[in-house]
């Protein structure tokens, strides 16, 4: 199916729902901080497909907030979930290795009776964000463990892509879904796994059919073999083993994936319109029934392989269904931003997540913008995207923008963004910083000829890169000149990093390991024709 076609077949039948979405709060536990690797990885490089950061570690720690905040718009939870990550190398060749994995690190179930939480099945077992956020309490907590234990254990590849590691295709970290066609969508690979850690595994042992410690767990309890008419937890060992192996006849059945499944798939289902499973003949550790079956065409997110049809930033297809199955509360109503409502639903039937990807943009650009004009401008042209490509409605667009008002954008930026207005700051009414002084700007390697001077002060300024050599010259015509030169501020005949002060006007001076930054060049005396230039 078209996307665009889809996209717009999504808004017609979310259109109806209403109501203020409450988000879910996921908190991303860098735990490569201080290691100067994965996501700590210092390494320059360019801002790319909406995503700010200028370095790699920078980069990926945005991709990752940015889906914590996309997951976290989509689901209702009262209780923070907590995602370690790490983005170390993983095993890999040239050709072929692993991007990824995440999973829950603890999980909980309860017997039948009082203490069982409204909402959950008894002696069943549910992940540990989802118990939470059914239960409304953190389930760690009343059974004893650390406040800061994590829902979710993720690692992924930060060496994909280097030579011996899937060479040639490293991650692209832009948050746009414009994944180039040599590069792995690393925002795709997260909202994937993410979802496996939130709820959507099982936990059973598949090559001997066992239930985990002999109770069953809530995805599983929506799984059955068509061809015996056996639902998975009513199987025996034995059976399962087989269920597990029997291609295209495992398959989920809960009614939320069931009614939704005509509005995003064309294959993949079966005749009483249940989504198959991922089960081939050969059992696969880590990929067998946790996910989706590669007969399902739109491909869909939880497909035990990544594909660049992929959307993961505004569609997730069937996996927010399968969550209202086995008991996440899907935020339908509309997406605010602050205080303000968008008009625009989180969610939609279907999987579209237009509002989700509008807070989600929003927190990311206000995060990396260098003042609240370049974040202004971001989130606009971001509005008109998403209108341009059909996510949202021309009605939708219009009822953003008015949240997106000069007075709107600036609140938001003051909340998420680094608080620079980019405004002239005003001395009677703002703590203004040091003046920039007024200077003549030079142009590497371009001498400036003709220069004169009666005894006063000229100041120039040239913006140096770190590293290279930085040399400053002037020479020929008549008279006495000084040169003086600081970075970052005017320098003075008594203040200064380096000055050259020689008889007549052949005068240098030369910074072997200069920083970065603006270098500002005071000539002063008296002299006539003179040249000055700066190389770098």
């Amino acid at each position: 199916m078209n996307r665009n076609l889809l996209f717009a077949a999504l808004l017609a039948a979310g259109l109806a729902q209403a109501g203020l979405a409450d988000a879910a709060d996921i908190k991303i536990v860098n735990l490569d901080q201080g290691t100067g690797q994965g996501l700590d990885d210092p390494t320059p490089t360019t801002p790319i497909g909406g995503n700010p950061g200028t370095t790699k570690g920078e980069q990926a720690q945005i991709v990752f907030q940015f889906a914590a905040d996309l997951w976290g718009a989509a689901l209702e939870s009262d209780v923070e979930i907590l995602n370690t990550v790490t983005f170390q190398p993983l095993a890999c060749d040239a050709t072929s290795g692993v991007l990824g994995s995440s999973g829950t690190n603890y999980i909980f179930a309860f017997e039948d009776g009082p203490d069982l939480p409204p909402g959950m099945l008894a002696e069943t077992w549910y992940h540990s964000a989802l118990g939470d956020a059914i239960a409304g309490t953190d389930l760690g907590i009343i059974n004893d463990l650390p406040a800061d234990t994590p829902d979710i254990i993720s690692q992924f590849n930060g060496k994909l892509g280097e030579p011996g590691c899937l060479t040639g295709n490293g991650w692209y970290y832009g948050l746009d879904g414009n994944t180039p066609s040599d590069r792995i969508s690393l925002i795709d690979v997260i909202m994937h796994e993410m979802a496996h850690g939130l709820g959507f595994s099982g936990f059973n042992n598949l090559a001997s059919g066992a239930l985990n410690q002999g109770i069953p767990d809530v995805y599983s309890t929506y799984v059955a073999d068509n061809s015996t008419g056996k639902n998975w937890v009513d199987m025996t060992d034995a059976e399962r083993v087989a269920a597990a192996k029997n291609n295209g006849h495992l398959v989920f059945f809960g009614q939320n994936v069931k009614d939704e499944a005509p509005l995003v798939l064309t294959s993949g289902t079966d005749d009483d319109g249940n989504v198959k499973l991922y089960a081939p003949t050969a059992l696969a550790q880590g990929s067998s029934f946790s996910h989706y079956d590669t007969s399902l065409t739109m491909n869909a997110l939880m497909e035990p392989f990544i594909n660049d049809s992929l959307s993961a930033d505004v569609l997730l297809d069937l996996t927010p269904a399968l969550f209202k199955d086995v008991g996440w509360t899907v935020n339908g109503g509309n997406q605010m931003l602050l205080d303000c409502d968008t008009g625009v639903p989180t969610s939609v039937t279907g999987g579209l997540i237009a509002g989700a990807n509008i807070y989600a943009s929003a927190k990311a650009f206000a995060g990396g913008a260098e003042n609240l004009l370049v974040y202004r401008d971001q989130i606009r042209d971001h509005a008109d995207v998403l209108a341009d490509d059909e996510v949202i409605t021309p009605d939708q667009h219009t009822s953003l923008l008015a949240c997106l008002t000069d007075e709107a954008t600036a609140t938001q930026f003051e909340e998420w963004g680094n608080g620079d207005t980019g405004e002239p700051c005003d001395p009677e009414t703002e703590e203004c910083g040091p003046d920039v002084p007024d200077a003549i700007a030079l142009t590497n390697k371009v001498p400036v000829t003709g220069l004169s001077g009666t005894g006063g002060e000229v100041l120039y300024s040239f913006e140096a890169e770190a590293g290279s050599v930085l040399s400053i010259m002037t020479y020929g015509g008549t008279g006495d000149v000084s040169v003086y030169v600081s970075l970052g501020e005017e320098p003075t005949a008594d203040s200064y990093d380096s000055r050259s002060t020689r008889a007549g006007n052949s005068e240098t001076v030369r910074f072997t390991a200069p920083e970065a930054g603006t270098y500002y060049i005071k000539l002063a005396g008296t002299y006539g024709r003179l040249t000055l230039v700066a190389r770098q």
